[in-house]
């Protein structure tokens, strides 16, 4: 099989582009899903009010890496 002709093979460089994404979208979800959890808990919330801040922490975290990613896409 012949080499690529920029050197670079097509299926590292979708494996890069992927684990950048997968590890921004994990590192976003994590931040704001634990820190609105934590926010709930020392404000003593209720159980159920700590578990829909985590969960909008949990969204907003994959809603952010979007944008992040659209961004990087349009402006390269």
């Amino acid at each position: 099989m012949a080499p690529h002709p920029s050197g670079i093979p097509p299926a590292g460089v979708v494996i890069d582009v992927v684990s950048d994404v997968a590890g921004t979208i994990i590192v976003l979800t994590g931040l704001l899903a634990a820190g609105l959890r934590t926010v709930a808990v020392l404000t003593k919330s209720s159980p159920e009010r700590a578990e829909w801040l985590t969960a909008i922490g949990f969204l907003s975290g994959v809603m952010c890496a979007a944008v992040l990613l659209a961004l990087d896409v349009v402006m390269g």
